[in-house]
């Protein structure tokens, strides 16, 4: 069965409704958990007859969906990661910058001091 407790939840209580109150398009609208294509494309497989064409082209249409968005998971990750190592790097040299300017800051007082003592 389903892995997803909204899903299974959805399909236990449409179950009961399919074959004969609702065709299997209603009863998946009546659900409001399925995506619009979804329920769309399966009404016009019942309509058509062609329930084997038409669920292989929403198979088609989920598939190339999801190639896109693990396209884009690609094209960002790696440019994510590298935002957050320049940041990382950023404050580090930020951090030894400071610390280098509170040294040259204490080295010119004392020098301000010895020449005063002259």
């Amino acid at each position: 069965m389903a892995h997803c407790p909204l899903i299974a939840d959805a399909y236990n209580r449409i179950a009961p409704l399919i074959g004969g109150q609702l065709d299997v398009s209603q009863a998946l609208a009546s659900a409001g958990v399925f995506p619009d294509e979804l329920i769309q494309v399966w009404a016009t497989g019942e309509q058509s007859g062609r329930m084997d064409e038409t669920l292989d082209r929403l198979a088609r249409f989920y598939e190339e969906r999801w190639r896109r968005s693990l396209d884009q998971v690609v094209t960002w990750l790696p440019r994510i990661a590298y935002v957050l190592v320049m940041s990382y790097i950023n404050l580090a040299n930020l951090s030894h910058l400071r610390l280098v300017h509170q040294q040259l800051q204490w080295t010119s007082e004392g020098m301000i001091r010895a020449r005063a003592s002259l």
